[in-house]
C-alpha cells in the first residue's frame, strides 16, 4: 500500500508558522505602544503597592519566636505522649494560661505557643524530652513562662509519686551500700592490723577465702555504685537542657511573606491595567 505525501504540506505549515510570528510581532508591539502611552499608571500602580507593601510591615505587630528543650524523668510513656497531644497547640486557648497559672499580661503577650515530644527510644519510666516552641510580643516574660513550664511538670502527681517511691527505693541502697563498705574496711583492717603483728596465718585465709586483693575490688565497685545512687538521689524531675533564649532580632516573616504577594501583585495588575488604559489611549487618539 502507497501512501501519497502532498509536497504542498510542507510550505504551508512554513507558511502557518510566519503567519503566528507576524501576528504575535504586531500584538507585541500594540501590547508596547498601549504600555509606554499609559506609564503613568504603571508607575502609579507599582508605587501604591510598594507603599502598601511597607506600611504594612511597619505596621504589623512585631513578635519573638525562641524555643527551649526540657527532659523530665519518673514519667510513662502514655502520660508522656498524652500531655505531648494536649499541649500541642493551643495560641491564645485561656486553658494554657489555666494549666501554666501565667500573670495576665504574660499569658497576653503569647503569640503561638506549642510542645512537642522528641522520641528517645526509651519504653520505661524512664526520660522524656520536650522542645518547646513560643512566639511573643514582650520578651521580659520569658523567665515567668519557663519557671511555671518547669512549675506544671514539676508538680505533676504521678511524678511526684514516682520520684517519692524511688527516693526511697534508692536511699535503702545507699545504706545497704554503706553498710557493705564499712565491713569491708572493718575487714580489712583486721587484715593489716594482723600483718602487723605477724599473726597473719593461712588459717586465716583458709577461714575467710576473699583475698584482700577482692576486697580491695569489691570496695572499689561499691564506692562507684555509691557514687551513682547519689547523683540519682540529685537528680532533678524537669531539667530545662536548654532555656529560651530571648532573641535580638523580632520575627517578620509572615508580613514579609504578605508584602511580597502585595507587591508581585501590583506588578501583575500594573501589566494588565496598563495596556487596557493605553488602547482606549490610542483609540481616541485616532478618532
Amino acid at each position: 500500500m502507497n501512501i501519497k505525501v502532498d509536497q504542498n504540506d510542507e510550505f504551508n505549515l512554513l507558511e502557518f508558522g510566519r503567519y503566528l510570528i507576524d501576528v504575535s510581532k504586531k500584538a507585541f508591539q500594540f501590547y508596547t505602544r498601549a504600555l509606554f502611552s499609559a506609564i503613568w499608571v504603571f508607575i502609579c500602580l507599582i508605587l501604591v503597592s510598594v507603599g502598601l507593601a511597607y506600611s504594612l510591615k511597619v505596621i504589623a505587630p512585631k513578635y519573638y519566636k525562641t524555643n527551649a528543650v526540657i527532659t523530665i524523668n519518673n514519667m510513662p510513656v502514655e502520660l508522656g505522649e498524652q500531655l505531648s497531644l494536649s499541649f500541642r497547640k493551643f495560641k491564645k486557648d485561656p486553658v494554657l494560661q489555666e494549666r501554666l497559672k501565667l500573670s495576665s499580661n504574660a499569658y497576653s503577650s503569647i503569640t503561638d505557643f506549642s510542645i512537642s515530644f522528641i522520641p528517645t527510644g526509651a519504653r520505661d519510666n524512664s526520660f522524656f524530652v520536650y522542645n518547646i516552641d513560643l512566639s511573643l510580643k514582650d520578651t521580659s516574660y520569658l523567665k515567668e513562662i519557663q519557671e511555671k513550664i518547669v512549675s506544671f511538670f514539676a508538680d505533676n502527681e504521678y511524678i511526684t509519686n514516682t520520684r517519692r517511691k524511688r527516693n526511697e527505693q534508692l536511699t535503702e541502697q545507699k545504706n545497704l551500700l554503706e553498710t557493705k563498705i564499712r565491713k569491708i574496711d572493718s575487714t580489712k583492717q583486721v587484715i593489716d592490723n594482723l600483718a602487723k603483728a605477724n599473726k597473719l596465718t593461712p588459717d586465716f585465709f583458709y577461714n575467710n577465702p576473699i583475698s584482700p586483693s577482692q576486697l580491695n575490688e569489691i570496695e572499689y565497685n561499691s564506692k562507684n555504685e555509691l557514687i551513682k545512687v547519689n547523683a540519682s538521689l540529685k537528680d532533678k524531675d524537669v531539667e530545662i537542657v536548654q532555656p529560651f533564649i530571648s532573641p535580638e532580632k523580632y520575627d517578620v516573616v509572615s508580613a514579609n511573606n504578605t508584602s511580597k504577594k502585595i507587591v508581585l501583585g501590583g506588578i501583575l495588575l500594573a501589566f494588565i491595567l496598563t495596556p487596557v488604559v493605553g488602547r482606549k489611549k490610542l483609540t481616541e487618539a485616532k478618532m
